[in-house]
Order: structure tokens, then C-alpha cells, then sequence
């Protein structure tokens, strides 16, 4: 974001998108994560968007401030390996 404002000169309006590529995903991987169901449903997502719902840009010191809302789409699909993997958790495969 911050190297976008830098290129349109904290204009938010010449921001078409942003790549966000370089950012990783969360992981549960902990035991805990496993037990309470937290790996299998929140693993990975489909899609993140980011709204930009106020935006301030100081020209004078070149620093913004932004309040943004994400919205997350999950990619919730079970495969046949899914249900081998994880058979083993009390009420899985019900």
C-alpha cells in the first residue's frame, strides 16, 4: 500500500489494485488447532478484499492513515484425503 501512495502521490484514487503475494496466510498448526477443529475449517482462504472506508494522506510528511474492512472468503472443501487424514477426530466422518 505504501509504495503504491508513494507512486500516485498519495492520490488513493490512481490505486487500481494491489498485489498481495508476499503476504502469507496464518497457520494453525498446533495440536490445539487440530483438536478443536480450527486446521480443518480456517486452513486456507479463496480470496481477500480489502475496502479502503477513510483514508487520510499528509503531503507535507508523506504519511497516511487509513481504516479499511477485509473480507475473507473461505475455501472450505473436504476430499476423500481430508477424511483419511483427520478419521481419527471423534465425530469427523459422522
Amino acid at each position: 500500500m505504501n509504495n503504491a501512495l508513494i507512486l500516485t502521490g498519495g492520490d488513493e484514487t490512481g490505486i487500481n489494485s494491489i498485489s498481495l503475494e508476499n503476504i502469507t496466510h496464518p497457520k494453525y498448526n498446533l495440536l490445539s488447532d487440530v483438536a478443536t477443529g480450527l486446521k480443518i475449517l480456517t486452513n486456507d482462504t479463496e480470496q481477500t478484499q480489502v475496502y479502503i472506508d477513510s483514508y487520510t494522506f499528509d503531503e507535507n510528511t508523506g504519511e497516511w492513515e487509513a481504516a479499511i474492512t477485509l473480507k475473507i472468503t473461505d475455501h472450505f472443501g473436504l476430499g476423500n484425503d481430508d477424511l483419511e487424514k483427520f478419521r481419527w477426530i471423534y465425530g469427523f466422518n459422522v
